[in-house]
């Protein structure tokens, strides 16, 4: 099977990839941030036939699959069994520093009308102004499922692992400093890309969205959702962050709940 292009999904994900390096937006306490990134490998189609997956305990060692083994985590066959995911679904490792993630990805069957509606999406906001562009709903428009697993070995303790919330003061200088440091790396047709404040606004929109972590009950040590991106689940689970980036469903909440089953699943 040929492997299929997702050039507006990605496109509007990387369009803030630069900013969001500038806002440490997944700081954890006991993390050490990643070193520099390296290429992905290219993504792998997947034919694992579906099989009855049992949820798994919590609290398992989880650092065994932090390497190139880092896709046996997840199994194909379990996003098979909970979320009636197909036998061609696209499987991609990443390594980057000492971070260790896969993403899975198959088409949703309104994948066309989605890419139709993004593609209006991105021309209306391309005749607003920089100012008074609005944020587009990437759960509505993806024309992909997807779903990400992070992992990475950390230090922190559950009563550590939920970072606390920034005070006002902190969040203006977080800002700042982000908004001081993506100025430096980006050129000059993408600071006109962004506008004369784009850089503030969508550093301090991303930052301001992080320091909404939510936490969560009754997921491993501890756990927190942050309404960015798409949103995320980071838990701790014995001395392993494992983060679950879902695109599983239309809104927040659904995503939420996805990523919760998602960890379920995790080999341990």
């Amino acid at each position: 099977m040929k492997l299929r292009a997702r050039p507006i999904t990605l496109a509007l994900a990387c369009s803030t990839t630069l900013l969001l390096g500038a806002c440490g937006g997944n700081d954890t306490a006991g993390n050490d941030a990643g070193k520099s990134a390296t290429p992905a490998e290219a993504p792998a189609v997947a034919t694992e036939p579906a099989a009855p997956v049992a949820p798994a305990a919590s609290g398992g060692d989880l650092a065994s699959f932090i390497g190139d083994n880092i896709c046996d985590a997840l199994p194909v066959s379990a996003l098979q069994e909970a979320f009636g995911a197909p036998a061609d679904v696209q499987v991609q490792p990443s390594h980057t520093g000492r971070t260790d993630s896969c993403n899975y990805s198959w088409p949703r069957p309104d994948a066309e009308e989605r890419k139709q509606a993004m593609l209006q999406e991105m021309m209306k906001n391309a005749t607003r102004p920089p100012g008074e562009r609005i944020k587009l709903d990437l759960h509505k428009l993806s024309t992909d499922y997807n779903v990400s697993v992070m992992l990475r070995e950390t230090k922190a303790t559950a009563s550590s692992f939920v970072p606390p919330k920034l005070t006002e003061e902190q969040l203006q200088e977080r800002i700042k400093a982000a908004t001081e440091a993506a100025n430096k790396r980006l050129t000059d047709k993408q600071r006109e890309l962004v506008g004369k404040d784009g850089t503030e606004s969508i550093a301090g929109g991303m930052i301001r969205k992080t320091n909404e972590r939510t936490e969560i009950d009754g997921v491993g040590s501890a756990a927190y959702w942050i309404p960015i991106m798409g949103g995320s689940l980071n838990v701790l689970d014995g001395n392993v962050h494992v983060s679950i980036t879902p695109m599983l469903a239309d809104d927040e909440q659904g995503n939420i709940e996805a990523a919760k089953k998602v960890f379920t699943l995790l080999k341990r």
